[in-house]
C-alpha cells in the first residue's frame, strides 16, 4: 500500500463476543470516501440493519481516524466516534468528535481506526501497542471512574499510554454517557458511553511509535506552517495571569495547553487541589467547566471546578445536564411537577422561564447529588435522568413534561451549541 498517503493501510476489527481480532484494509473504502467519518458511514451502511438498537451487540462502535490524523497539519489531532446512538430520540446513527491525543498515537500504532463489535462475557480493555493487540481483564477497573481509569492504565502499561475510557454512567448504559480520553476531552454527544458499555468494554489504552507516509513532505511542511501561522493569532486564547481580586487561586498553575496539532490554546489554565464545595477531598482539573459557568450556573468557582470534574469521572455529557434536565426540572418546578430531589430543592426563579438564561443558580449540593443519581442510576427519578431529558420526559410525571421540554429541545437530539462538523 505504498501509494496510499496519510493511512496505515489497516483498520482494526474486534469481535468480544468471539474474542477475535480481525484487520480490514483502509483500501476497500478510501479514496472513495472520505476521512474517517466517510468510512465509518460506509461500514455502517454495509452491516449495521435498520433493526439494530444501540445497545445491541450487532451495533458496531467505530473510532475513526483521517488521513490527516497525526501529521502536522492544524486540527489533526481529532478522531470520529460512530454508531447507532442512544442518546438521539429516537437512536440513529450519529457521530461524535474527539480532540485531544489519542488518535494520532492509533495511527503511530499502526492503525486507522477501530470497529467493535459483540459484548464481552465481562469486562474487559484493549492494549493497543505498535501493532499488537490483546484483550484483557478489566475487572479490577470496572466500576472506577474515568479518571482512576486511565492512571490504572498508564501504571501498568506505562506514562506514554493513551487512554479512552468510559465512568459509571457508561457501565449503567446511560444514554448521555462519554468517552473520556485523559482529563480534558471527550466524545460527549452521542451517548456512546453506553454503548461501550453495553458490550463490556471499560477503556481502549494504546501506544504508537510508527509514523505516517507523505506524498510529498516538504510542500507538505510548508502548507501545515502556513495555515498554523494565519490561524493560530485569532484563535490564541488569552493566557495573561491575573486573577479577581474577590477568587483564590487555589494554586492555579498557566500553562498553554492544547490538542494535537492545533493551532488554539484552549486549555490554558490547570486549576490545582481545589478544596471540594460540597464533598470532602480537593479536584484538579482544567480551564473548561462544560456548561456549569453558563445560564444561571453553580457558584462559586470551586463548585464550578468540583461539577467540572464529577462530571468527567463519572462520564457524564456535562452539556446534557447543565442545558438540558436540569433548565427542564426548573420548569416542570414551576409548573408543580417536582419539588426536590432527595430532600434538596430544585431551585427555580420566580418568574417564568422563556429562555436559558432566565434559569435559577444551583448549589453544588444540588448539582453533585443530581450527578450521583445519574451515573448510577439511582431510584426513578435518577433512572429516567440517565436516559437523557427527552427520554425522561416521556416516563417521568405522567409525560406532562414533555411540552416543557419542547422549549428547549425543539429538535430532541442533545445540546447542539457546540457542535462544529469536525472530520476525523
Amino acid at each position: 500500500m505504498s501509494d496510499l498517503y496519510g493511512w496505515t493501510g489497516k483498520i482494526l476489527r474486534v469481535d468480544l463476543s468471539k474474542g477475535k481480532i480481525t484487520y480490514i484494509e483502509t483500501r476497500r473504502y478510501v479514496p472513495k470516501f472520505i476521512g474517517g467519518l466517510g468510512v465509518a458511514a460506509a461500514i455502517a451502511w454495509e452491516e449495521i440493519g435498520p433493526e439494530v438498537g444501540p445497545f445491541d451487540p450487532e451495533n458496531l462502535l467505530m473510532i475513526m481516524t483521517g488521513p490527516l490524523t497525526g501529521t502536522l497539519a492544524s486540527g489533526a489531532g481529532r478522531i470520529e466516534v460512530m454508531g447507532v446512538a442512544p442518546q438521539l430520540y429516537p437512536p440513529r446513527f450519529s457521530r461524535s468528535g474527539m480532540g485531544g491525543h489519542w488518535g494520532p498515537e492509533l495511527k503511530y500504532a499502526g492503525f486507522d481506526g477501530i470497529i467493535i463489535q459483540g459484548k464481552a462475557e465481562k469486562p474487559v480493555y484493549l492494549w493497543i501497542n505498535d501493532g499488537k493487540v490483546e484483550i484483557l481483564d478489566a475487572s479490577d477497573i470496572w466500576g472506577t471512574g474515568t479518571y482512576y481509569t486511565t492512571r490504572f492504565l498508564r501504571k501498568v502499561h506505562g506514562r506514554d499510554a493513551r487512554v479512552i475510557s468510559i465512568g459509571q454512567a457508561g457501565e449503567n448504559l446511560s444514554r448521555i454517557a462519554i468517552l473520556q480520553t485523559e482529563t480534558e476531552n471527550a466524545a460527549g454527544q452521542g451517548g456512546f458511553g453506553g454503548v461501550m458499555g453495553s458490550k463490556k468494554l471499560k477503556a481502549i489504552a494504546v501506544r504508537g511509535t510508527g509514523g505516517i507516509k507523505i506524498a510529498r513532505p516538504s510542500e507538505f511542511l510548508d502548507l501545515c506552517l502556513s495555515q498554523s501561522r494565519e490561524g493560530e493569532e485569532p484563535c490564541k486564547i488569552d493566557s495573561d495571569p491575573k486573577w479577581p481580586a474577590d477568587k483564590p487561586s487555589y494554586g492555579t498553575h498557566y500553562r498553554t495547553h492544547k490538542c494535537g496539532f492545533c493551532a488554539t490554546t484552549c486549555i490554558n489554565k490547570v486549576y490545582m487541589d481545589v478544596p471540594g464545595d460540597s464533598t470532602p477531598g480537593s479536584y484538579t482539573t482544567e480551564q473548561m467547566c462544560y456548561g456549569y459557568n453558563l445560564s444561571g450556573s453553580a457558584r462559586p468557582l470551586n463548585a464550578q471546578i468540583e461539577a467540572r470534574a464529577i462530571t468527567s469521572d463519572y462520564g457524564i455529557n456535562g452539556w446534557e445536564v447543565s442545558y438540558g434536565i436540569i433548565p427542564w426540572l426548573q420548569l416542570c418546578k414551576q409548573h408543580g411537577l417536582i419539588k426536590e430531589i432527595d430532600g434538596i430543592e430544585i431551585p427555580a426563579p420566580k418568574k417564568p422561564i422563556e429562555y436559558l438564561r432566565d434559569c435559577a443558580g444551583y448549589s453544588s449540593e444540588f448539582l453533585v447529588t443530581l450527578l450521583r443519581k445519574i451515573a448510577f442510576r439511582e431510584d426513578e427519578i435518577g433512572d429516567a435522568l440517565a436516559e437523557g431529558a427527552c427520554y425522561a420526559a416521556d416516563r417521568l410525571f405522567g409525560g406532562k413534561g414533555k411540552p416543557l421540554l419542547d422549549r428547549i429541545y425543539p429538535r430532541r437530539c442533545g445540546q447542539v451549541a457546540h457542535f462544529a462538523g469536525h472530520w476525523g
